[in-house]
């Protein structure tokens, strides 16, 4: 992989994925940026998929998550709890999922940028909540995807698989400049 494809990849994540997750949450409209951050980490998990596999399933999403979704401290959110939380808010726009029943799964609240911390998880007040800062949610997906890419272009065979994925994904928009 050139220098000019992995600059053209990374342009286009800063354009079509970062960007508008900064915009939204400028303008706080911290839904939106909720989905926009799900729906980014759900492409992140689609370029990360092994060259063979053609369809990407729940699986990608939480060992994507799982792997690049970092905050401090042993409460955080696990894959599978924002696997749910993206359903719910892409799926069912409410705050329920059948899927919720997959596992021992706290339920995603989200905070705005007046609460400090990152994680809020009181199991005396419910231990079937977590409260995430949306900031701190986004802070989180962005220092992922650069971990991800610093991976992915550390493997040539696998840069060009997520570079072919990612052409398909834009071919009806138009190009990044």
């Amino acid at each position: 992989m050139t220098e000019t494809s992995k600059e053209r990849i990374l342009k286009i994540v800063q354009s079509d994925i970062k960007d508008p997750i900064r915009i939204v949450l400028k303008n706080k409209s911290y839904r939106s940026a909720v989905m926009l951050i799900l729906t980014g980490i759900d492409t992140m998990a689609y370029l990360s998929m092994p060259a063979s596999k053609k369809n990407q399933d729940c699986h990608d999403f939480i060992e994507w998550a799982d792997r690049y979704i970092l905050f401090e401290g042993k409460e955080k959110p696990t894959g599978l709890e924002l696997y749910i939380a993206r359903c719910i808010i892409l799926h069912s726009y409410s705050d329920y999922s059948s899927i919720m029943g997959l596992g021992d799964c706290r339920k995603i609240e989200y905070t705005d940028q007046s609460n400090p911390d990152a994680i809020n998880y009181n199991p005396e007040e419910s231990d079937k909540i977590v409260k995430v800062s949306v900031h701190a949610l986004s802070d989180a997906f962005f220092n992922g995807a650069d971990r991800f890419f610093d991976y992915l272009f550390s493997n040539n065979e696998k840069a060009l698989v997520a570079e072919k994925r990612l052409d398909e994904l834009i071919l009806n928009f138009p190009a990044v400049e």
